[in-house]
């Protein structure tokens, strides 16, 4: 999930490779045509379907969802969504690897990367404003206090309500249930 400052609604989609026209789907929808397009046979190894829609969160900020993706929410992948504004995206995938990065204008400002390694027991602290990358890893000093606090494998609800006070907006309720600008395309994984 990566949420984009001041842009054109469909623009992150552009930035990450999507194609016009990007008609209306659902979440549910776009699962299907992914599935579809790794039964067809395409070389996944060096080629993977990417699936992603773009909600409107307000005035300010738009929401680039990748259900099953990685085309636009690793911080490596963040300049370009970035270029000329603002991004911050959390990451997270079935191999527990995960991310959550503020990038403005192509830089880094702060990385957390494999946030799962920040999970510790009994308040036992685990990660420390050292294990932040960026320039200013001061900005996520909270969340990492918060992230040590907190279970194994239990990071997603903070880190999602920490980009809520950093954007100063809430993903709508209901957004899931709705269609939204998407695109379903291939990107080069290599």
């Amino acid at each position: 999930m990566t949420w984009v400052r001041d842009v054109e609604q469909t623009e992150p989609l552009r930035r990450i490779g999507g194609e016009a026209p990007f008609r209306m789907r659902s979440l549910d929808e776009l699962d299907l045509e992914i599935e579809a397009l790794y039964n067809a046979g395409s070389e996944m190894f060096l080629w993977e379907p990417i699936g992603a829609i773009v909600v409107r969160v307000s005035d300010n900020w738009t929401l680039l969802v990748e259900p099953n993706g990685w085309a636009g929410t690793m911080a490596a992948e963040l300049p370009e969504i970035s270029a000329g504004t603002e991004a911050v995206s959390i990451f997270w995938n079935v191999n527990a690897d995960s991310e959550i990065a503020v990038v403005n204008d192509g830089y880094a400002i702060a990385v957390i990367s494999d946030v799962i390694m920040f999970a510790g027991e009994g308040g036992q602290a685990q990660g420390t404003l050292n294990d932040v990358t960026g320039t200013d890893p001061a900005l996520v000093k909270d969340l990492v206090t918060d992230l040590n606090n907190l279970p194994d494998l239990s990071w997603k609800p903070t880190a999602l309500q920490w980009v809520e006070r950093y954007t100063g907006v809430g993903i709508p309720d209901g957004w899931l249930d709705r269609p939204h600008p998407g695109s379903v395309f291939t990107k080069h994984r290599g």
